[in-house]
């Protein structure tokens, strides 16, 4: 007699993952291409030893999965592994290449991506703004230029001409925190300004970009449902006023946001806690501070399934507004990926466990759904439940791909799913926790 569990996940609940733009199809017109190419990223690539560690093609995306060109194998994939939605961003350096001047067939080419993950049952969630616009609008000095919201809007209000009511989900921008802070205020990724004047533009022009495309969406799909993409990091703390203080990476803008939010993108990777004395056990340097035994992945971040119950716990509490896990991953480069199913199956049931407390949870996006371009680090970093290569294409799934497919079909974290996976969803370093 085969077993019965009830679902955990509501039926019209979200499965799927999250691509970028510039990640997965690469933009070498756009700032970041440009600035992967420059003598300046080449010569300090070189001083940091990475070049002799990695090879220089590591830090270049070129036209990366040439995913805009594969695209009907890559939604047939997802679909194969039962996903129901797909994230993915429009390149605004590829769509207005010249300030007023908007590339037919690139919007042609994005509808044809809408249309397609439509017929096959993938909801697109899309994002307008993943780091990349074009160098027009870089040289009037872009995030920093007091027009910068008024042009976003126009390529968000001439794309959605061409969508109209085909999409329900929106995230316009991705991260603002994070892009604001590590271009503007630490000077770590193009255009490396580390100006505090800078960084407070930027921060109030991208909360006013995202006002102008909530109107510019809503002016032609009045039903569309607008979030954001925003990173949210469990940051604990000795004390309530230490933790609020931290908190401010990621509630400064989604407190000044929340009018124009219809939904909240969550978009977790690790957890930190802050002791009084300064001290920091830090998730960005393999640190879970709810274990004794952290399991860390590629880029030494601490693993930490917890984190994404208490982001989504907080997030609820403040802001009484739906949620969507809108990104959540770890890099892993092994195919029989250990670490990344035990990650996923215990980070599922923390989300369980929030929906079970009556959390509205609409959906969860695995980042990601393939290996892709990991930004300033190039392409050695492994996210995907597919194995991809950029060099000779795609590669073999991983076995987190099936898990999360099974968790999908099932509705949750059943015990049959749970013994079929028993060799990796016990923790990594069973020997020591058991």
């Amino acid at each position: 007699m085969t077993e019965r569990f009830a679902r955990v996940f509501p039926k019209d609940f979200l499965f799927g993952t999250a691509t970028s733009a510039h990640q997965v199809q690469g933009s070498p017109l756009s700032n970041w291409g440009t600035w992967e190419v420059s003598s300046d990223r080449k010569e300090a690539l070189a001083e940091a030893g990475k070049l002799s560690a990695h090879g220089y093609d590591n830090f270049v995306a070129g036209h990366a999965c040439k995913f805009e060109e594969r695209y009907p194998i890559f939604f047939e994939i997802a679909k194969v592994y039962e996903h129901n939605a797909i994230r993915f961003s429009i390149n605004w350096a590829t769509v207005e290449p010249q300030a007023g001047e908007f590339n037919g067939a690139v919007i042609d080419r994005y509808v044809a991506m809408i249309n397609s993950a439509l017929a096959l049952g993938l909801q697109p969630i899309i994002t307008f703004y993943h780091w990349t616009h074009p160098m027009w609008f870089e040289k009037i000095g872009a995030w920093r230029c007091e027009d910068s919201p008024v042009l976003f809007g126009i390529f968000v209000a001439r794309m959605m001409s061409r969508i109209g009511t085909k999409v329900m989900y929106y995230t316009p921008l991705n991260e603002p925190n994070v892009y604001a802070h590590f271009s503007y205020r630490w000077g770590l990724w193009p255009p490396q300004t580390a100006s505090e004047v800078s960084y407070r533009v930027v921060a109030h022009n991208l909360r006013a970009a995202h006002k102008v495309a909530y109107q510019a969406i809503k002016d032609r799909n009045p039903h569309a449902l607008i979030g954001i993409g925003q990173s949210c990091s469990w940051n604990s703390a000795d004390s309530a006023s230490l933790q609020s203080e931290r908190d401010h990476w990621h509630t400064d803008d989604l407190d000044e946001l929340e009018p124009y939010l219809d939904f909240i993108g969550v978009q977790t990777y690790m957890h930190s806690h802050y002791h009084a004395d300064g001290t920091v056990q830090a998730g960005w340097e393999g640190r879970d501070p709810c274990s004794s035994h952290e399991v860390v992945s590629d880029l030494n971040w601490g693993m930490c399934p917890r984190s994404i119950y208490e982001v989504v716990k907080s997030t609820w509490n403040r802001y009484h507004k739906p949620i969507m896990i809108t990104e959540h991953g770890h890099a892993v480069r092994e195919v029989e990926d250990h670490r990344r199913c035990w990650y996923l199956w215990k980070s599922m049931g923390w989300i369980e466990r929030a929906i079970q407390e009556g959390i509205p949870l609409m959906g969860y996006l695995h980042w990601s759904l393939l290996d892709n371009f990991e930004w300033e680090c190039g392409w050695w970093p492994k996210f995907g439940l597919i194995e991809f290569d950029h060099t000779i294409g795609i590669g073999r799934p991983r076995r987190s791909a099936e898990l999360y497919r099974d968790i999908i079909l099932a509705g949750g974290t059943h015990p049959t799913i749970a013994k079929r996976y028993s060799d990796v969803i016990r923790h990594p370093h069973a020997a020591l926790v058991d």
